[in-house]
């Protein structure tokens, strides 16, 4: 009974966080809770490798994952999530292709893993759960958009501070070099910006 009320915790402070202070039916909650399967991943676990396809939504119960990708042997971080947050590969769900990246957790977690399969069922029989899966999608793209820009229009030191002031647990529980390849500079490089501030 307890794991199950830590699964509604988690997903009613995942829907709060997307939906900021609009309303969310109790049945939402528990139709999501009973489709969510929790599995206890080890620091290091790989959720999703590059080459397979990706058939869950994750949410963090408990921890801390990243995405990223493998470029000429560079690794190159893309995202990263916390608890009660969502990641996946949007790119490999939405176009039925094998994903790019590999999903890893980066601290002992608790995931909460959704077949996406479910969520489409879920789609045809309520309306909220379209409207939320839309409000996601819309605010995944956009945050998508503005990292794209800030990767393209800012400088290193704004980019370092940046994260800092909005996303202050990475800074915490990422390694360095995550940071860095995240922030679109070498290591070396951050390390020059954090001795500056």
């Amino acid at each position: 009974m307890e794991n199950n009320n830590q699964i509604k915790d988690t997903i009613v402070s995942f829907l709060q966080n997307i939906l900021q202070n609009s309303e969310f039916s109790s049945e939402l909650v528990d139709i999501l809770s009973e489709l969510a399967k929790p599995v206890e991943c080890p620091q290091g676990s790989v959720l999703l490798k590059a080459g397979s396809y990706c058939k869950y939504l994750f949410i963090i119960q408990k921890g801390f994952a990243r995405r990223y990708s493998l470029s000429d042997g560079k690794d190159i971080t893309l995202e990263f999530a916390q608890e009660h947050e969502l990641i996946s590969s949007q790119y490999s769900i939405i176009a039925k292709q094998p994903s790019m990246d590999y999903i890893e957790t980066l601290e002992d977690s608790i995931i909460l893993k959704i077949n996406f399969e479910d969520i489409i069922k879920l789609y045809n029989i309520s309306r909220e759960a379209l409207v939320i899966g839309r409000l996601m999608r819309d605010n995944h793209y956009l945050k998508l958009e503005k990292r794209i820009l800030s990767l393209q229009s800012t400088t290193a030191r704004e980019r370092y501070n940046n994260l800092l002031k909005n996303h202050p647990h990475i800074i915490k529980r990422a390694s360095l070099g995550q940071i860095a390849s995240y922030l679109g500079m070498t290591q070396e490089n951050l390390s020059r910006v954090r001795r500056k501030k």
